[in-house]
């Protein structure tokens, strides 16, 4: 696999440590084939993810792997250690396995698009090492995915990584910022399941039609006042249920997702609804005429619905175009 993009990469008989171009310290390259993700928890924020991992180096004294670290694993598993040498090239092939953190942007679920990362950091100073990605041999198994997810890229990119200590070097200031080479695995995800919107989203939609439904319950007595109230209630505490049962699998954010905000547009509908009833009540005490009734009725109808149309749709559209 990499032993075919060799014949392209630098010579055996140039400097030894540097790569054509590269500006300073010893540098390989990282590349990665991955293989599987699964286990993935929005509200736990982790996935777990297998890989292959190798390092390209020049000379064997600076491969990474051996003392690279996983930064947000969670002591993933490593095996199948393959060693050689060809062209010019020491390779290191490992197979890694485990469990990862990741912090999941939620706000547009089920619409959303998730990038996960698997974060690689070299030991040695950048003034010393640095990595260069193996962009062109890196790829993913196309059947990859855990259900209801689908993984649509994959890439490996070169960053660094900034520490505020000086990790106890002596001949260095206290509070010296320590700057090492960092390799990030990129996997884009997307959901890949229709019919979750609808599982999450349907129950408010049942609650909106039997809200809606009293609306037409027109008689002016006490006891269909009371029966609207009644299912009124009834809607109000579905609504908090459902809410709870949607927090269980999506993790706290700083922002209402979109998912809360249909559950809050629900619960201000069925508050309206509420509204409309004790007001029909009220006049019906007073003795009001049932028209006048009707027409506060039918106006609350007719208000309700197409608020209530047009604040889901709103927040529907922004959030599927977001995501």
């Amino acid at each position: 696999m990499p032993g075919a993009a060799a014949a392209v990469r630098t010579p055996a008989g140039a400097a030894p440590g540097y790569r054509a171009g590269s500006a300073r310290g010893d540098t390989c390259e990282l590349g990665s084939y991955l293989t599987d993700v699964y286990n993935l928890d929005p509200a736990g924020g982790t996935f777990s993810a297998r890989f292959w991992l190798w390092s390209l180096c020049p000379r064997k004294d600076i491969d990474p792997l051996p003392l690279a670290a996983f930064t947000n694993g969670e002591n993933p598993q490593v095996s199948e250690s393959q060693q050689g040498y060809t062209k010019g090239y020491y390779r290191h092939l490992i197979l890694v396995q485990g469990q990862f953190r990741q912090p999941f942007d939620m706000r547009d679920y089920p619409f959303n698009r998730q990038t996960l990362q698997i974060v690689i950091t070299a030991a040695p100073v950048v003034s010393e090492f640095r990595f260069t990605p193996d962009s062109a041999d890196s790829s993913f198994n196309p059947q990859a995915g855990v259900p209801g997810w689908r993984v649509t890229g994959f890439r490996v990119v070169a960053t660094v990584a900034r520490f505020h200590t000086n990790f106890g070097i002596l001949t260095q200031p206290p509070g010296t910022v320590s700057t090492r080479s960092r390799i990030v695995l990129e996997i884009s995800t997307v959901n890949s399941q229709p019919t979750i919107f609808g599982q999450f989203v349907g129950p408010l939609l049942v609650i909106f039609l039997v809200t809606l439904l009293t609306f037409f319950m027109r008689e002016s007595t006490e006891t269909a006042f009371m029966g609207r109230i009644v299912v009124e209630s009834t809607a109000l505490f579905a609504t908090i249920l459902n809410m709870e049962r949607v927090a269980g699998f999506i993790p706290d954010t700083s922002r209402l997702t979109m998912l809360d905000l249909l559950h809050l547009i629900t619960l201000a509908y069925v508050l309206f609804a509420m509204g409309i009833t004790v007001l029909g009540y009220r006049m019906f005490v007073s003795e009001r005429e049932a028209d006048a009734i009707a027409r506060v009725n039918r106006i609350g109808l007719i208000t309700g619905v197409i608020g209530y149309a047009a604040a889901v749709t709103v927040v529907v559209t922004q959030a599927a175009l977001a995501g």
